[in-house]
């Protein structure tokens, strides 16, 4: 619908401009108190005729533009052209079966001053996954010194999940991170924060437990729980000496001596940490993996194993090649399809290089066929030729 069109029906019904938002807020609540409470409101509070307030009402049950137009005597004015247009052009881009025409969509707040949309699932049967629309003046109301036209929606994630598990599509998203940071006591609290950023801008995903870790069974307990690879402890000893005691939670038996699975890591080097346990995260030898985010951090270049994918167990920082099918077409239905699945980009839950370099090798072979890599292919494509290249 359109608060322009919307505007121009109550004009016409003799609602002055200054009540118009109010309008709007009462008609919007058709679909919970009915048209009759409507009426009435239109009545007693805007001072509308019960012919004039029934006509409204009426109008908001028209399944065209066309028709709500009629019903609400204004024809085909200006405003309804542009509402039009705008079908028009979603006709031409290709998703026009996806909108359609729905006058009881007002949308409450004031702000709104031109097109307001809500979606639905197909079936109909839930409330609205989101809704927004245009507003020209709401940035005005915080400083900006002329109108800026915006579009935007908000949406709920309950719906959302309730529709993600009525089609038996929930993803499953294991927690995962890199690292838990564990802060010693309550006075080491800032220096972990510090240890958190400096590992994060290195390229790993990172947690911080939330209370002082003098009893380590309890950090350790927190990084089993979030998923963690290693834990990075935060005490007074090692910090005085600009040290960082890590341990790896994942990549050695339980029966590895500590010297081996715990490393004391110089504050200034934990972008490159792996090499102080001679292994990445995902348990490669260290210098061999592509997916070293402390070699991209430092600008290092990284080899790419040439017949590397993705695997579905684990989600690396980035992809090596692709092997190739016969002919040379990589085989993007095979690793990558299963992987994508779970995750939305080919190096787990960031775009990489390894992203654009599959995208150009499969461009040339035309769409994939198959569903994950498809969708992430047609993803791929939204992003420019500039973009892309610039992903590290």
């Amino acid at each position: 619908n359109s608060r322009k069109v919307l505007g121009a029906v109550l004009q016409k019904a003799g609602v002055p401009d200054d009540r118009f938002a109010e309008t709007c807020v009462i008609i919007d609540k058709q679909d919970k108190i009915g048209a009759e409470a409507v009426r009435k409101e239109l009545t007693e509070k805007i001072g509308l005729s019960e012919e004039v307030g029934k006509r409204i009402t009426d109008a908001t049950t028209a399944k065209t533009l066309a028709e709500f137009a009629e019903l609400a005597g204004v024809g085909e004015s200006p405003e309804v052209l542009e509402l039009r247009k705008l079908f028009e052009m979603a006709d031409e881009y290709g998703y026009g079966d996806w909108l359609q025409f729905d006058a009881s969509v007002v949308r409450g707040l004031a702000y709104y001053t031109g097109v307001v949309f809500e979606g639905f699932d197909k079936k109909g049967v839930l409330r609205a996954i989101c809704g927004g629309g245009r507003y020209d003046r709401l940035l005005t109301l915080y400083g900006s010194p002329k109108e800026v036209p915006c579009v935007g929606f908000g949406f709920g994630d309950c719906v959302v999940a309730e529709l993600l598990k009525e089609k038996n599509v929930v993803p499953n998203l294991p927690s995962t991170v890199d690292y838990v940071v564990a802060a010693y006591n309550a006075d080491m609290t800032g220096h972990a924060l510090n240890v958190a950023r400096r590992l994060r801008l290195a390229g790993f995903r990172v947690d911080v437990f939330p209370e002082p870790a003098k009893k380590v069974a309890k950090a350790f307990n927190y990084a089993d729980r979030a998923g963690a690879v290693r834990v990075a402890f935060v005490a007074p000893g090692e910090w005085d000496q600009g040290l960082v005691r890590i341990k790896d939670l994942r990549n050695f038996g339980q029966d590895a001596p500590d010297d081996v699975k715990q490393k004391d890591v110089p504050l200034d080097d934990l972008a490159n940490v792996d090499k102080y346990f001679g292994l990445t995260l995902d348990g490669k030898p260290y210098g061999q993996a592509a997916s070293a985010p402390a070699a991209a951090a430092a600008g290092a270049p990284v080899a790419a194993p040439k017949a590397a994918a993705p695997k579905a167990a684990a989600a690396p920082k980035a992809a090596g090649g692709t092997p190739a099918a016969a002919g040379g077409k990589p085989a993007a239905a095979g690793k990558e399809e299963d992987f994508l699945a779970l995750h939305p980009y080919v190096g787990g839950f960031a775009f990489s290089r390894a992203d654009a370099e599959l995208f150009e090798r499969l461009r040339k072979h035309g769409r994939p066929e198959t569903p994950n890599v498809g969708r992430w292919f047609d993803h791929m494509e939204s992003f420019s030729t500039a973009q892309r290249q610039s992903w590290k």
